[in-house]
């Protein structure tokens, strides 16, 4: 397939998935920016970019579930049910980033493994740091 026969393909994706989900796109922006009610947002760490990207995911999600149910039923691509288990899986994503690190505890059977023992011996003596 050569460049102009991806782009033609390409055009008529856009134009089945617009008559789905409109400007949904643009939607967003504009929810993103009443939520906000216009003041910027500092994404300062990797983490906020990955939150900031998944909330955006899952407003998206939701916004083409809103249009499949209430203003289009006769979808072309995605049903409404998989943008509802799509924004779920983004939501479980998202609300992970929110969890305390899961500790890890080191348990050593004595002679159970001596190859061991020096390093066990090592993060032992680093637990009091």
């Amino acid at each position: 397939m050569n460049p102009e026969e991806i782009l033609r393909e390409n055009a008529e994706t856009y134009q089945r998935k617009n008559a789905d989900y409109g400007q949904s796109w643009y939607a967003i922006g504009e929810i993103l920016y009443g939520l906000t009610k216009g003041e910027p947002i500092a994404l300062e760490t990797p983490e906020d970019f990955v939150s900031f990207g998944l909330f955006t995911r899952r407003l998206d999600k939701l916004a083409r579930a809103f249009t499949g149910e209430f203003l289009d039923h006769d979808l072309n691509f995605e049903s409404i049910r998989d943008s509802h288990e799509d924004e779920s899986t983004y939501a479980a994503i998202h609300a992970s980033l929110f969890c305390e690190p899961e500790t890890v505890e080191y348990v050593n059977v004595s002679g159970a493994h001596p190859e061991y023992e020096a390093a066990y011996q090592d993060l032992r003596a680093g637990e009091g740091d």
